[in-house]
């Protein structure tokens, strides 16, 4: 963001000349609101003059002004010497133009856009000129909306030029976007739909299901077409409401509805939550709402309470056209907060919603404003993310500036930007669609009488809940479209409106003392929108982390978790910048801001422009680091982290003396590591074997932490007679898992004496090769990829972790310990896992020690019984939440990032 020039400075640009126009911006410090007349001087020869009063957004934005400062000059004839410097000067007062050197070209130029594509973020502009050309000025619109303008380098020797897009336009809407090269006319425009998240559709295909995944396929709308003929042609009972609220919905008869066919909302004797809708008069408004209840998927239960104000309309008779609907009625009008108040006393859920009538609300919007009370057990009120009728973002949680005036961060953005996409807490929500515990509610008296007819009781209660020790979080995975208006209108002088005004002064009294240490309005915006966090981490991995997917998922997660306990807010960014569909959005809906493409196209990028956010940078893997690590040290003064994962080197030297790998290739992993560890602030890994290993190749003890693995018991029910067999968990794109599998299948199975049942052997996990898969018999069953673990532990025995080479902790053993299914693992596989042999598991190196182990458990129900209890009874007490945040508290106090007592629980997120 540019600043407006000091009084006193006359600055501006020439950004291209074509066919006799000379075309740029010229902005006068000292008036910067006027318009100026400008004058183009080649030597002593004036060329031309002009007004200077084009709108250019881009200026507009970046001065902060009018945004008038543009001008196209028709130059007299052509100067004698063509190559001389052109000069810009204020025509009124002869005051140079201070401006980059811009001179005279020779010979004209002919040509432009031949045509148009747009590719991930950017737009390909294929053009053709009349002579070679190095330079030009170009112009990027949307509509008739200027987007950008710049001078840009040609190729040389090529005729297309790659252009980046403004991130708000991924907005899945339609654009028109054009291209001007020069001051040529548009000649071409690309016509489409710019998605939001660009990854291959069968990258997402795992997440199609999931509620509020932003990334949609191609054929969605023929999908969509086929359920609305399903529903039309059946003829169940089942299926008729939901058809009747689809075509309603559809139809966004929202303003001139006459006729109004009977809806019927899903009955309920024990509801979880309930929806209390206002209204007064207007009931085209709350038979739309209704019917999108209606249409919504949501898992919950929910009963609808109409509160009806006292209406004159289709309104005092609703029950008669929407079935199951409950109504709640004042002779008179009262106005928002009396009629929320006495409604609410008769809500019978858990939870109460609050939701304005003139809102459409969205598949799986309630279960994500219900679930958000488990994903954050402090939190006392919530609020959805609001779109407007164009799909526009109208609030994505509110501000409360140091002079007490609220605002609505997002407003009018692009609602699919990483930074509208995280569940973060806030100062307020806004009262269109917000959800309550009701005992929250009762607690804090519910909206507040000097509040009343309406204004400001939506902010006052945010305030109410934190006051009580309550958290306010904002939910974007819950999506509402809010008809703005359409209620109370807009205008700030009539209606309800009018009291907008009086009731600013009356929240600003009462709360003064908690919102005065907030920043100037307008200021640092999207860093206020996180005040609630005692510092920034930026974490960076090779990709997405799934917890559902591998033990290297899992534990990213799980450390991500921690550093949010602890009072970190986290930016995540993965090196492919791929959105995958439900990890990244599982990410979001924990309060992780997730960037990703086309909201940045690189690291570098995001580093160029929000490297100073950030006090600590959290990297995974030695390789990973490697390629960033100058960026980081070069664009913030953050502390860098470094989790190893496993040791590399470690790992290699290992399979090279197994003959799986070269010794001199691990050699040279070992120097470029060792490195690497050596360039960061803090090293973290979870093996107290690789912590010496790395001290004894000479680096300082007080800069190797360990890193905690977090987990809780969850141990399967089924008893040990209706079990059977063995299984092995691993990602199969790791090597040693492998390896370690066709060892087992080789070369233990056929040592076994059991039988079968208890000799099936069942392969767990993703990316399963051809290899693994042609191992599949009658005592081998090639599993592979389960998203519920607790399914397959809950029927084996026996976990077997045959691994002959690796490093790092194994999460395989932990989950195996957590589920409660008894261990046989080489020393390798069991290692800093905290297991004993003969206590928590059995330890074997050898095939025939293998065999011998698991034909001496598979069949003993005491042993069997005894390493279960111990191994739950070891992940109780190694492996808690409360270890590792102490742990991590430790790291960041050496760092000198946090200094807090981690005993003291979960940190104000």
């Amino acid at each position: 963001m540019m600043s407006i020039p000091d009084r006193h400075d006359l600055v501006g640009n020439i950004d291209g000349y074509e066919n006799g126009v000379l075309s740029g911006w010229v902005l006068d410090g000292s008036r910067a609101d006027e318009v100026l007349e400008v004058s183009v001087w080649c030597g002593d020869w004036c060329a031309g003059q002009s007004r200077v009063d084009i709108h250019r957004e881009d200026l507009e934005k970046a001065f902060r002004t009018s945004g008038r400062h543009g001008f196209s000059v028709a130059l007299h004839g052509t100067p004698e010497n063509l190559g001389q410097m052109l000069v810009l000067r204020d025509a009124s007062t002869n005051r140079k133009v201070d401006a980059p050197e811009f001179r005279f070209p020779g010979e004209p130029l002919v040509g432009g856009v031949r045509s148009l594509r747009v590719e991930g973020a950017c737009v390909l502009v294929d053009f053709e000129f009349s002579r070679e050309v190095s330079s030009i000025p170009v112009s990027v619109f949307d509509d008739d909306r200027l987007l950008h303008v710049a001078t840009h380098d040609l190729p040389a020797g090529r005729s297309e030029l790659a252009l980046a897009l403004p991130p708000d336009l991924y907005d899945g809407r339609a654009h028109a976007i054009g291209v001007r090269l020069g001051s040529g006319g548009i000649s071409e425009r690309y016509f489409g739909f710019l998605r939001p998240i660009q990854t291959p559709w069968r990258h997402l295909a795992r997440s199609s299901g999931s509620a509020s995944l932003v990334g949609h396929h191609p054929l969605e709308a023929y999908r969509y077409h086929s359920l609305q003929r399903q529903m039309a042609e059946r003829s169940g009972a089942d299926f008729e409401p939901i058809r009747v609220a689809h075509e309603i919905v559809c139809q966004m008869q929202i303003d001139e509805r006459r006729e109004y066919e009977p809806l019927t909302l899903p009955h309920t004797d024990s509801p979880e939550v309930s929806i209390v809708i206002p209204a007064f008069d207007n009931f085209h408004l709350t038979y739309h709402c209704v019917a999108s209840l209606i249409l919504a998927f949501n898992r919950v239960s929910y009963e609808v309470i109409v509160a009806d104000d006292g209406s004159s309309d289709h309104t005092a008779s609703c029950e008669q056209l929407i079935k199951n609907l409950k109504v709640v009625r004042t002779e008179k009008n009262r106005g928002f907060v009396r009629t929320c108040n006495g409604a609410a006393k008769a809500a019978r859920g858990e939870f109460v919603v609050f939701l304005n009538n003139d809102v459409e609300v969205t598949s799986g919007w309630l279960d994500e404003l219900v679930d958000s009370f488990s994903r954050f057990p402090r939190a006392g009120l919530v609020g959805a993310k609001l779109l407007d009728a164009e799909g526009r973002l109208q609030d994505a949680g509110g501000i409360v500036w140091g002079s007490g005036t609220p605002w609505n961060y997002g407003r009018g953005g692009n609602p699919k930007e990483p930074r509208y996409c995280y569940a973060r807490q806030v100062d307020y929500l806004s009262g269109s669609a917000l959800c309550i515990r009701r005992s929250v509610w009762n607690d804090v008296g519910g909206f507040s009488s000097e509040f009343a007819p309406a204004y400001y009781e939506d902010t006052d209660l945010a305030f109410k809940v934190r006051d009580a020790g309550h958290q306010v979080w904002y939910v974007p995975s819950s999506e509402v479209v809010h008809f703005e208006g359409g209620t109370s209108g807009t205008d700030p002088n009539r209606g309800a409106k009018r009291h907008q005004a009086e009731n600013a002064g009356t929240f600003r009294n009462k709360w003064i003392n908690s919102f005065r240490t907030g920043s100037p309005e307008g200021e640092r915006v999207d860093l206020e929108k996180d005040r609630q966090a005692i510092a920034r981490a930026l974490v960076i991995d090779y990709t997405t982390p799934d917890a559902n997917f591998d033990a290297g998922g899992y534990a990213a997660v799980e450390e991500i978790r921690l550093l949010q306990s602890l009072g970190i807010q986290i930016t995540f960014v993965a090196e492919n910048l791929a959105h995958l569909g439900k990890p990244t959005v599982e990410l979001q809906r924990m309060g992780v801001e997730v960037v990703h493409a086309p909201f940045a196209l690189s690291i570098l990028e995001l580093l160029d422009h929000r490297g100073g956010e950030f006090d600590l940078v959290y990297v995974t893997r030695h390789d990973v680091a490697d390629r960033h690590l100058a960026a980081i040290q070069e664009r913030t003064d953050a502390k860098i982290v470094l989790n190893v994962a496993d040791l590399h080197f470690l790992r290699e030297l290992r399979a090279a003396a197994t003959g799986e790998f070269s010794f001199e290739e691990a050699l040279t992993t070992r120097d470029a590591e060792l490195r690497v560890l050596g360039d960061v602030d803090a090293v973290l890994t979870y093996s107290d074997t690789e912590k010496s290993v790395i001290v004894s190749h000479g680096l300082a003890p007080e800069k190797v932490f360990h890193c905690p693995w977090v987990s809780t018991p969850k141990p399967t029910k089924r008893p040990f007679e209706e079990r059977e067999g063995m299984m092995f968990l691993g990602n199969f794109n790791h090597q040693p898992n492998q390896v370690a599998v066709k060892w087992f299948v080789d070369q233990v199975m056929p040592r076994l004496e059991i039988k079968a049942p208890q000799k099936r052997f069942y392969v767990v996990g993703a990316n399963i090769t051809d290899e693994i898969r042609a191992l599949g018999s009658k005592n081998v069953h090639v599993v592979g990829y389960v998203e519920d673990l607790a399914e397959i532990f809950d029927c084996v025995r026996v976990f077997v972790a045959p691994l002959t080479f690796g490093a790092g902790v194994k999460g395989k053993i932990i989950e195996a310990m957590a589920h409660g299914v008894p261990i046989v693992g080489t020393p390798v596989a069991v290692e800093s896992a905290g297991l004993v042999n003969g206590i928590t598991t059995l330890v074997a190196e050898t095939p025939d020690a293998f065999a011998a182990a698991i034909d001496g458990l598979i069949e003993n129900e005491e042993i069997w019984g005894n390493l279960r209890d111990a191994a739950l009874s070891s992940v109780a007490w190694n492996f808690s939440a409360q270890h590792g945040r102490e742990a991590f508290a430790d790291l960041l106090d050496h760092l000198g990032v946090l200094h807090l007592d981690p005993r003291a629980g979960e940190q104000e997120l």
